[in-house]
């Protein structure tokens, strides 16, 4: 998405930003059902007018939302644009390619290259190393 295309743009915060479920489409049915009103799916199949509602207990109707939260630690993060895999590689091969690799003149597969990520390693410490050489 192109930061000039506002239309998309707006498209695209619009989707980030939309919730999992519709509230509007949950309904409390009162003799402990819930019901949920299905939207036509992704497949280009679209529901039945008159019978769009399904049926749930609540325990069910959580334990269905509750599966799509992800796991403690993983995380769900989409890299959209100039940050996603598929440029950041295009950008590398364009680089290797024209032989530009950053500020340095070492080629990326290189010996020096590998040495030079090694010492990057190296120096870079973690916080709790640091605050124990402070000690």
């Amino acid at each position: 998405v192109e930061p000039e295309d506002q239309p998309a743009v707006e498209r695209l915060a619009r989707y980030i930003m939309r919730p999992p479920i519709s509230l509007e489409r949950v309904q409390g049915g009162g003799e402990g059902v819930v019901h949920y009103r299905a939207k036509g799916g992704h497949d280009g199949r679209a529901m039945p007018a008159g019978d769009a509602a399904e049926a749930f207990d609540p325990a069910e109707f959580v334990a269905r939302v509750i599966m799509h939260i992800p796991d403690p630690r993983r995380h769900l993060v989409r890299y959209y644009g100039w940050y996603s895999n598929v440029s950041r590689g295009k950008r590398r091969k364009a680089e290797a390619e024209s032989g530009e690799v950053g500020d340095t003149g070492v080629a990326p597969g290189s010996r020096a290259a590998r040495a030079e990520s090694r010492d990057a390693r190296a120096m870079r410490r973690s916080w709790a190393q640091l605050m124990q050489d402070l000690r």
